[in-house]
């Protein structure tokens, strides 16, 4: 989940975040909530960090190639411009 206040087209990260749980609760028929993804999102970060460490990997490696910043992406043609800073604080919980 991106951090609280990051927008994507106009709407806020929390509420895509909370739209995406309900309709898994929906389909699913669980009774999910956002603290419960963001747990669990949380415990997954940290096992991966924890393989990624195992098998040599330094934080210098959590980025993605250069040339998703600028190469389109069909068929919306986006790039990935989330900033450095953003993607940061994807460890910082």
């Amino acid at each position: 989940l991106g951090p609280r206040g990051w927008q994507v087209g106009g709407t806020s990260s929390q509420v895509m975040a909370e739209g995406m749980v309900e309709t898994v609760n929906g389909v699913q028929g669980t009774s999910w909530t956002m603290d419960d993804v963001t747990r669990i999102g949380q415990e997954i970060i940290r096992k991966e960090r924890q393989f990624n460490q195992a098998a040599g990997f330094t934080p210098a490696h959590d980025r993605l190639p250069e040339f998703m910043k600028y190469e389109s992406l069909p068929p919306h043609n986006t790039t990935f411009d989330v900033p450095e800073e953003i993607l940061d604080q994807v460890y910082a919980f």
